[in-house]
Order: structure tokens, then sequence, then C-alpha cells
């Protein structure tokens, strides 16, 4: 049996250029849902799965709103509907995926009868040439509902009962599931102990979580997942998957690959349990993000001669974000636009922001720039004192100790390596009891020179 499975198409505007008229990062994602269909019409799949928010934005204009359901209907849905046996469509989060959007897609597309499309949890037996396959369907869960009947009750507290109450809700549906038959979980959450777009692992706590013993329990021969934008394998012994996002989204998708699963689940003989599954990932026509990073001596070269060195492969066609390392005095002759017209005639697709990861201050130290992080008015501050390694990094510790209370792991890293000696320090965004995340505020790296300066 052949599944296809893509989720977290995300059709809509994005940021980015206006060519002819159009939005160009949305004819990227069309592009890739063309891809994914010529793919289906080759493959002729018994069961297409799109796991969850297939559009970008939830509140759009009406203009908007029309155009998105119309693409997706005549660029996606019925080309896929054409070379599917079935077509399941699940509903992801609230904040893309409109449930009136969705009951225009029902109302529109109601000729499909081969398209089932999921806005409430349940089970369904579908008839393919390959044999009965089950659907256990499991949408996007709005905590807002939740809230009505605990409120007042922190994020943590919140996604602790909603955990619980979707884990309960995915085993009780797995009870009206046909042991004998195969079946198939299609949820549109975030797994615990998978990999974030960022890299970083989510945790029971942090979100609303399904459990990888929950998916276990259930006892379904396969799950397609859809709500986290990197594709993976997860961590549990069902073959369980998250196919990502078939276009890239920002630059935490700067170099991974996306595009979609090809599954097939092979039964064993009549009369013998379980099942197999195989899987291969095809890649999608995706638009690469590029992080271009320009030192003091490429920020003098560029200034002076108001040209770019020759422009790496990566760079053509993929969009493009900035990230230079320069004094104070450099910074201020770096001509941003003057760059960003050089990077365009280079080949970059677009140009999303010109920013410095490190502007040094050598003249002015009393100075405050607008770039000034909690390293820098550390950096600051120990340069003056002209203390020793092993004091700075004392006074690093006694800082970090202070800033996070002692609640959040953190190590101090003292370098020597530069006319300053200065410390970086770096800090887990979750509490060592797992209990809270850090929450950043607006005015922080004032907060933490008022504390270094002590």
């Amino acid at each position: 049996m052949k599944i296809l499975h893509t989720a977290d198409i995300h059709l809509g505007d994005l940021t980015g250029p206006v060519r002819d008229g159009k939005n160009a990062r949305r004819q990227d994602t069309i592009a890739c849902m063309k891809y994914i269909a010529q793919r289906a019409a080759t493959e002729t799949p018994n069961v297409t799965i799109i796991a969850g928010d297939l559009f970008n934005r939830s509140r759009v204009w009406a203009d908007t709103a029309l155009d998105d359901v119309n693409d997706a209907i005549t660029e996606f849905i019925r080309p896929l509907c054409r070379s599917s046996e079935h077509v399941v469509l699940l509903f992801g989060t609230e904040n893309h995926d409109n449930p009136r959007a969705f009951e225009t897609v029902r109302e529109i597309t109601k000729d499909e009868k081969n398209l089932h499309i999921y806005t409430a949890p349940g089970v369904e037996k579908l008839t393919t040439s390959a044999g009965p396959v089950q659907i256990l369907a499991l949408p996007g869960f709005d905590k807002g509902r939740l809230r009505l009947f605990c409120p007042g009750a922190d994020k943590e507290t919140e996604n602790r009962n909603a955990t619980a109450l979707i884990n309960d809700v995915l085993l009780g549906l797995s009870t009206e599931l046909d042991k004998s038959i195969p079946s198939i979980l299609v949820a549109h959450y975030t797994v615990a102990g998978s990999e974030a777009d960022n890299g970083s692992t989510f945790l029971a706590g942090q979100d609303v979580v399904i459990l990888p013993s929950t998916i276990d329990s259930t006892g379904v021969d396969l799950a397609c997942f859809g709500h986290i934008h990197r594709p993976q394998k997860l961590p549990c012994n069902t073959p369980a998957y998250y196919c990502g996002s078939p276009n890239q989204l920002n630059f935490n998708d700067e170099g991974v690959k996306h595009g979609f699963w090809l599954h097939r689940i092979y039964t064993s003989p009549v009369g013998e349990p379980g099942t197999a599954v195989e899987t291969k990932f095809d890649q999608t026509p995706e638009r690469q993000h590029y992080t271009y990073r320009m030192g003091p001596e490429d920020v003098t070269a560029f200034t002076a001669s108001g040209e770019l060195p020759e422009a790496p492969e990566p760079l053509k066609d993929a969009i493009v974000r900035v990230r230079y390392n320069c004094t104070a005095e450099q910074e201020k002759a770096l001509n941003k636009a003057d760059l960003q017209k050089k990077l365009l005639a280079a080949g970059a697709f677009y140009v999303a922001e010109v920013l410095p990861e490190d502007v040094e201050d050598v003249a002015g130290e009393s100075e405050v720039t607008e770039h000034e992080g909690s390293t820098e008015a550390l950096e600051r501050y120990l340069k003056k004192l002209e203390v020793t390694p092993e004091e700075a990094n004392k006074i690093g510790y006694e800082t970090a100790m202070r800033w996070t209370k002692g609640k959040y792991q953190f190590f101090v890293c003292t370098h020597i390596d530069k006319g300053h000696i200065h410390n970086h320090i770096y800090y887990n965004s979750t509490a060592q009891d797992c209990s809270r995340k850090f929450h950043n505020f607006i005015g922080s790296s004032f907060a933490v020179r008022r504390l270094s300066d002590r």
C-alpha cells in the first residue's frame, strides 16, 4: 500500500518580493505543491495525506482568503484527488488553518468523493485496491477552549492539562481500531523528543505534546505527523514521521532538505500478524535560505571598493541575510543599501536583512549603541577593570548566577584571544526542573548591564 505524506504547506503570502503583481514566495510554495501533485501522478498512491496547516494565516483579508482557497483546490487538492485513490486533509492549528476556509473547501470539493476532510478527531475505514486501511485522525488542538474550563492556569499547567487530555483522546480513539486491518495515525501535534526547527528538542511541559509511548500504545502501523517543519523519524517503536514543510519558511530551515515522504505498508500473509513499512524521502524544489557572513576585513574591502568578492554558489537564487562583525567606525562607513543592491546583482533572490553579529566600539567605550547586548556590556566593563582571565571568569559566573537565580543551567567562556578579556555566557532556556522556560523581555540587555556593573 502506497502512502504519500505531506503537511505544513503554509500556502499564502510570505515576506519577500512582489513580481508581476504576485508574491514571489507564494509562487515558491505553489511550485512545491505542483511538484508534489506531479509526483503523485507518477506514483499513484493509495492514500495521500495532508497532515495539517494547508494555509499560512488563518486571519487574512477576504480577497487573499479566496486566493488561498482557490489555489489550494485547483493547484493541489483536485490534482491529488485525480491521482490518488483517497486524499486525507487534516485541519492543523487555528492560527494557520481557518475553520471557515475548510468549510469552503469542503463545499466546493463535494464532488470529489475520495476527499476526506477531518476537522474533528475520528476513525474512518477506507477501501483501496491494496486492501482496507483505517485512518485515525487527530486534528490540531485549540488550547483556548481548555481555558474556559481551567481559567487562570499558567502556561506550563495549561500545557500539562492539554497534553493529558489529547493523549487520553488518542488512546480512546485507538480502541475503535480493528487490529486485523492496517491503520494510520494522522495528527498535527508536537511529539515529545522531536527536534524543533531550530535544532532543540521538545520536552513535555514546553508544549502540548503527544508522548511516544502513547503512539506505541495505539497499535497503529504508521504515524504521519504535521506541525514541525523539520523532516524526521520520531523516537518511538512505531514507524512515525514528520514530513516537514515542502518549502523553506525561514532561516531555521537553512541547510535542511525539505520535501515529503513516500511510505509503503507491507502486510503479512492472511492469518499472520504484523506489517512492515518502507519509507523514502522526496525533495521538493524549495527556495533556499542562506546566511552571508562578513568579517572586519570583508567590511573594510566592501567599503573601499563598493564591490563584493565572487558570490558563493549557495547565495544564488536564495533568500539571503547578512551577518557582519566590525568596529563601530567600520559600521558607520558601511552602506547597507548598496550592499543589498550588490547581493541582488550577484544573484540573490531576496535580501531579508543586514544585521551585525558584533560591533566592537574601540573609540567610545562609554557610549551605548542599539546593538549592544549583555555580552558587549560585560566586555566593556571587564576591559575597564583590566582584570585577569580568572577574575573575569569568576565575575561572569557571579553575573550569570544573579541573572538566572540559579534556576537555569549555564556556562561561562572567558576569551583571551583578542586585545581585551571578555566573557560569553550561555544559559539554557529551560529551567533545571523543567517547570518553565526563560522569558526574555524588552530592555534585558540593560538589566544584565546593571548586574554586571555591581
